[in-house]
């Protein structure tokens, strides 16, 4: 069984996106399908959820919440009769809200590293400054908020108009219009945060709260929890019964295996995707997962503190 896992679509990168290496070309994504359709079943998430799965079955998936997947990829997907799973942060589609990567981007990525260790700094002082290693992102959300606030006022702008300008994200009716193309819309955490920093409190707020805001957009129930970047360090036993315990029924990881075997019945593993070839995307879908099984093994899920 493989995932596929995509994130923005688009010609030519913007300065919003540049630095993230997410960008999928619209003419590679309609050659990519093509090779899909004919050499796999596509499936809908019911048929994941359900266990019944054909042969060769695969899953497409989405990631957060930019427009491009309106625009670009669901009429794509829907003329080949396609079905995909949107995992998305509803916060940049019914506020204006900017996830911090994108201001970073725009500070000029891997340049701004400095800024972003000062900005780290500046809050949280310099202890955490350095275990952040520079990304706002291992902080929690309030500390991360507090630095991406100093980062926008760098670019001598607001939060208000930076989304406005970036014209990256999905509006209210983009979502509800999504399942009507073939593209399930499910649950990526309320602000795309690493569930690994979060309280008991913000545990909910971006888990559960995300699964019922996103439910308000769209009307219909929300199944299926991806966590933001993947990683299985985010799966703690706290985090795994908030997603459990408000309803998701499966629950995706990263790390581009080939769930062959998996750490729990309701949770599977994801091979991120952009702008490859179809021999490129075959690679990707039959060799690559062995090799990381072959070196890796299967990640480990952290567990429950013990005394």
């Amino acid at each position: 069984m493989n995932i596929l896992t995509y994130h923005h679509f688009a010609s030519a990168d913007a300065a919003g996106t540049r630095q993230l290496g997410i960008t999928t070309h619209p003419g590679r994504f309609a050659a990519q399908l093509d090779y899909l359709a004919a050499t796999y079943n596509v499936i809908p998430l019911d048929r994941l959820i359900s266990g019944e799965l054909p042969a060769r079955p695969l899953l497409i998936t989405i990631d957060d919440a930019y427009r491009s997947v309106f625009e670009i990829a669901a009429p794509m997907l829907a003329q080949r009769r396609l079905p995909a799973v949107l995992f998305v942060n509803p916060r940049p589609v019914s506020e204006a809200f900017v996830p911090v990567d994108h201001v970073i981007c725009l500070l000029g990525g891997p340049r701004a590293e400095g800024v972003v260790r000062d900005a780290i700094g500046e809050v949280a002082g310099r202890d955490a400054a350095t275990a952040a290693a520079a990304n706002p992102n291992a902080l929690g959300p309030g500390l991360r908020e507090a630095v991406k606030q100093r980062l926008i006022a760098k670019l001598g702008t607001t939060e208000t108009a930076l989304h406005r300008d970036l014209e990256l994200f999905l509006t209210s009716d983009q979502i509800r219009q999504l399942p009507g193309l073939g593209v399930e819309v499910a649950n990526h955490t309320t602000s795309h945060t690493l569930c690994r920093t979060l309280s008991a409190g913000e545990r909910h707020d971006e888990i559960a709260g995300a699964k019922d805001a996103i439910e308000a957009l769209t009307g219909r129930p929300v199944r299926a929890f991806a966590f933001p970047w993947g990683q299985s360090g985010d799966a703690t036993p706290a985090v795994l019964d908030v997603v459990r315990a408000s309803g998701h029924q499966a629950t995706f990881l990263m790390h581009g295996l080939d769930n062959a075997k998996r750490p729990a019945p309701d949770i599977w593993y994801r091979s991120l995707v952009t702008s490859e070839t179809p021999a490129g995307l075959q690679i990707a879908l039959r060799l690559k997962p062995r090799l990381r099984r072959a070196w890796r093994g299967l990640p480990a899920l952290p567990t429950a503190p013990t005394g």
